[in-house]
């Protein structure tokens, strides 16, 4: 009987033992299953375009300008999972010029996003909105907008982001209502860490 049992527990030690060595041998190493997680720190160079609507007693008037020189910093934490839901929020500053007048335009952002794969990811969202500089961009009142884009991990820590951005902001001078929107492109090379 005792050979009986020894004899088991000798088979049933090779057995899984070989049972282990061919489960690991054959499979892959699993892979990463976030494309990016960490606090995020970046660049942005923002290509917008800026329409002021103002209107006082049923007159209004529109006029467009170029935002010109822009270029900014971007602080935030990005959570992009795999083939699964994530999401990414930052607080963006930016500087630049219309005309002869500076402009700083600042944000807070949310995003969900989805990343295809370990270098490819998608993401839009809402954001909040605020002009500084001269005296008729810090009388402008925050409001919402919306932005969306896609993104590019060339590794763990180094990303590249392109994406669409419609800000929109209120505001009332002595009596004249402002409107303003802010829409284009912004590219940004962020790091996460």
């Amino acid at each position: 009987m005792k050979t009986k049992i020894s004899s088991f527990i000798a088979v049933a030690l090779m057995s899984s033992t070989a049972l282990a060595q061919s489960q690991t041998s054959t499979m892959p190493m699993p892979r990463s299953y976030i494309s990016a997680e960490g606090i995020r720190v970046g660049l942005v160079k923002p290509m917008l375009d800026m329409e002021l609507k103002m209107s006082v007693g049923g007159e209004s008037s529109t006029g467009k300008a170029k935002v010109d020189d822009g270029i900014g910093v971007a602080v935030g934490y990005a959570y992009l999972p795999i083939q699964d839901l994530g999401w990414s929020a930052s607080f963006v500053h930016s500087a630049g010029k219309i005309e002869s007048l500076n402009i700083g335009i600042s944000r807070i952002e949310g995003n969900l996003g989805l990343a295809f794969n370990e270098y490819c990811n998608i993401k839009g969202g809402i954001n909040l909105s605020k002009l500084s500089g001269e005296e008729v961009f810090n009388k402008m009142g925050p409001g919402f907008g919306l932005q969306a884009g896609v993104g590019v991990q060339f590794t763990k820590n180094i990303g590249l982001d392109l994406n669409y951005l419609y800000l929109n902001q209120i505001g009332n001078i002595d009596g004249v209502n402002l409107m303003s929107k802010q829409t284009g492109f912004e590219v940004g090379v962020n790091g996460t860490f």
